[in-house]
């Protein structure tokens, strides 16, 4: 257009302005004259997985991202999540802590520009069995279940209102020591993972 005109794309109601002055061009403008033009959308497609524990490290596969990791923040609702890796349509990241049980949005921030978001739940345990049911102090057990945590740190068991020692944890299996003094025959065996608790359906019996 000529100095001091307006043009107007059809698919947006922006306008360019431009203004030429001693040899310079300065312009505002959210189109390209003659073309449509919009701005890349920052797409999050899917979350591998999209459901894990805290401490786990999840992708976020999708579009226009930054590998800049200066210039990205995401977060699992309102927690901030640690970022370890970066490219244009992939990040690695770090479940938070703390992060509560229930459905989160999991979105992302190139600059100040968010992106689409998209569901991300904590993994919920189940305790299918232990063996032995019977055992005296300090004994080990295996409980046998799904979704436990496989540092044992994140693994908190209780027999009754006593804590046991978590020896060790996969995903399926956590090995403890029946804890000393334990005085209830029919003690109800419990399960914390992260934030998360549950109790196994039959109670244990210490032998003493």
């Amino acid at each position: 257009p000529k100095a001091g005109s307006t043009a107007t794309c059809p698919a947006f109601s922006w306008q360019l302005q431009s203004c030429r002055s001693a040899g310079t061009m300065c312009s505002t403008f959210t189109s390209v004259l003659g073309a449509s033009f919009s701005r890349p959308c920052r797409q999050i497609l899917k979350l591998l997985p999209d459901a894990a524990h805290w401490g786990d490290t999840i992708q976020v596969i999708g579009k226009n991202f930054s590998r800049s990791q200066n210039v990205l923040s995401l977060q699992f609702g309102d927690l901030l999540s640690k970022i370890t890796y970066a490219s244009a349509d992939t990040i690695e990241c770090v479940v938070p802590a703390d992060l509560a049980p229930g459905t989160h949005p999991v979105k992302i921030k190139v600059g100040n520009k968010p992106s689409t978001a998209l569901a991300f739940s904590l993994l919920k345990p189940q305790v299918l069995d232990f063996s032995p049911s019977t055992a005296a102090f300090l004994d080990l057990v295996v409980i046998q279940g799904t979704n436990f945590h496989h540092n044992p740190s994140h693994n908190k068991v209780r027999f009754g209102s006593l804590n046991a020692e978590v020896v060790q944890a996969t995903r399926e299996s956590i090995t403890v020591q029946v804890p000393i003094n334990l005085s209830e025959s029919n003690s109800i065996v419990s399960l914390q993972v992260d934030s998360q608790r549950v109790n196994a359906i039959n109670p244990f019996d210490g032998k003493g």
